[in-house]
């Protein structure tokens, strides 16, 4: 081969190597130009939504006087306007990120029956309005954990469930249940309904973006065809499949089949360190919207809660130290000094760094919040429901559940009595005296944990708590056995016990109630309808206690 024809050949391969490195920058450059785009184009969005949601609700609850009917019902059409609009908007944002490999899946520790629990309580109120019967079965999963992304598994969920509600006729059934297949190491989530059903030359399309059927009943509602596209993304992000089962008349059967990856203890939260536990009595609202933060200031008032706002960056530290609140809420878009430095300067501070920082805002990057110590995460615009929540978890981040002896009756007993109601819980579940303790002190009660029947009876009588919530399988000393030792006593028959069980078996409820329980809930139990038990037992003793 001659000199020149070498050399040829390296001219060539160092010009491809140049064409390359040009192409790959080119490429780069135009991903960040995606993501940029995309960023502002979630802020701009998500903005004036938050500030139309924010203010929807403020009116509707006669914050700036009173309404007539016909105004509670035109903000009520305005507010799920902008409710749908958010839907599709984040379903937007999620696909483009799937797309740019830019969304990642956090794997943690969730109950499967909770997931699907908070999934079917969110829309039970839109299956009540079309007059839709809604249903939920465990399927003797209640008390078991496996590894998955909880936000994204809700998110696959919500879309069936959504779906399922839209195309099912008045009077209909919508259902979701769970299967383990531990042959197969897979979990099945399976969202059926009773509606028009899907025509079979529809269904190769019906996981693509913006394909619909094209049946008239399916035109007739809202959407453009984003909702399963996304459902089928999430669920191959985490190794899994979606399939479908339907019938034109009869109704669909859509199957979320993921790996089944079991865990025995739930994911530990993030632990503060010289506030612990934390008790949250004052907020401090770092926000330079009005309205944004017009919003966290009254929802932080209804849970007794006193605010303080910062309305710049720039100024948050100090007013941090100033205040030395219990609980920061965070914008990430600031004037002055952006959120992100803002959370890294309140975390090298000797005064600030173990004051939890809850980061409210329109951009989502989770993990790079927590990498800098942020103790929650929302995304705007936000709703009460989803404070309380972050709040639940903030208020017992700290607080770890031992082992209860005869002894820690003396202890709690020890405890200042400051006039709020006091529960004794006995329950030997770990992950349910968990989630339970958490809402409970979040919701202002003292909690006393008991762990079999037999320390139930103890503390009872050592403690004399305001209400007794029973669980009856037990170890040593089953509920039920607890609830009729208790009724032996006449000191403490007239205590209100609630019976809680994962059984829910024909005649359990019976049992409970013959063995002196005021009332019965099955087991996943409804935090709202569990707080709504408690309130009404305080207000009766034993004796007058109806069973609902």
């Amino acid at each position: 081969m001659s000199k020149d024809h070498e050399m040829t050949l390296e001219e060539e391969l160092a010009k491809a190597k140049e064409e390359a490195a040009c192409l790959k920058a080119e490429l780069q450059q135009s991903k960040q130009i995606q993501e940029s785009f995309m960023a502002c184009m979630s802020h701009e969005l998500r903005t004036p939504l938050n500030s139309i949601l924010g203010l929807t609700e403020a009116l509707m609850e006669m914050v700036y006087g009173e309404l007539n009917e016909a105004q509670v019902d035109t903000l009520k059409d305005i507010e799920q306007g902008g409710r749908d609009l958010l839907a599709l908007i984040n379903d937007i944002l999620d696909l483009t990120r799937i797309a740019t490999g830019d969304l990642a899946i956090e794997m943690g520790a969730l109950s499967m029956a909770e997931v699907c629990q908070t999934a079917v309580k969110a829309f039970e109120g839109k299956a009540e309005s079309g007059q839709l019967t809604l249903e939920f079965d465990p399927g003797g999963y209640e008390n078991v954990l496996m590894s998955g992304d909880e936000l994204r598994i809700s998110q696959i969920l919500g879309h069936l469930l959504d779906n399922a509600i839209k195309f099912t006729p008045n009077g209909g059934t919508v259902s979701l249940d769970i299967r383990v297949d531990s042959r197969d190491k897979t979990v099945h989530f399976a969202v059926c309904d009773t509606g028009v059903g899907i025509p079979k030359e529809d269904l190769p399309q019906l996981f693509k973006r913006f394909q619909q059927g094209d049946g008239s009943i399916r035109r007739a509602h809202s959407g453009i065809g984003l909702g399963l596209a996304l459902v089928h993304q999430l669920a191959e992000l985490h190794g899994g499949t979606v399939s479908v089962e339907s019938e034109v008349g009869e109704g669909s059967r859509f199957i979320v089949s993921l790996p089944y990856l079991p865990v025995e203890e739930p994911a530990k939260p993030h632990t503060q360190t010289a506030r612990d536990p934390v008790v949250i009595k004052k907020a401090l609202v770092v926000e330079d919207s009005d309205a944004a933060a017009n919003q966290l200031a009254r929802y932080f008032a209804e849970r007794g809660i006193q605010t303080e706002r910062c309305p710049r960056g720039d100024e948050a530290l100090a007013a941090a130290l100033r205040t030395q609140p219990d609980v920061i809420a965070l914008d990430i878009q600031l004037p002055g000094l952006f959120g992100w430095e803002v959370l890294e300067r309140l975390k090298a501070n000797p005064g600030t760094k173990d004051i939890p920082v809850m980061i409210v805002s329109i951009v989502d990057e989770r993990q790079r919040a927590q990498a800098l110590g942020a103790a929650e995460y929302l995304i705007k615009p936000i709703n009460r429901n989803q404070l309380s929540y972050a709040l639940c978890k903030l208020t017992a981040a700290a607080e770890s559940v031992e082992e209860k002896t005869s002894n820690d009756a003396t202890e709690c007993e020890a405890e200042e009595d400051d006039g709020r109601a006091h529960i004794l819980l006995a329950e030997d579940n770990d992950a349910n005296v968990k989630t339970l303790t958490d809402y409970l002190r979040a919701k202002g009660y003292r909690v006393s944990v008991a762990r079999d029947g037999v320390e139930a009876v103890a503390q009872t009588k050592a403690l004399r708590p305001d209400i007794i919530l029973m669980d009856i399988q037990m170890p040593n000393m089953n509920g039920i056995e607890a609830m009729e030792k208790l009724q032996e006593d006449t000191d403490h028959r007239h205590i209100p016990t609630i019976a809680l069980t994962a059984l829910a078996m024909p005649g359990d409820r019976e049992r409970c109630l013959a063995a002196g329980a005021c009332d019965y809930l099955s087991k996943p139990v409804s935090l709202k309808t569990l707080n709504a038990v408690i309130e009404k037992s305080l207000t009766t003793s034993s004796e007058s206690c109806v069973p609902a």
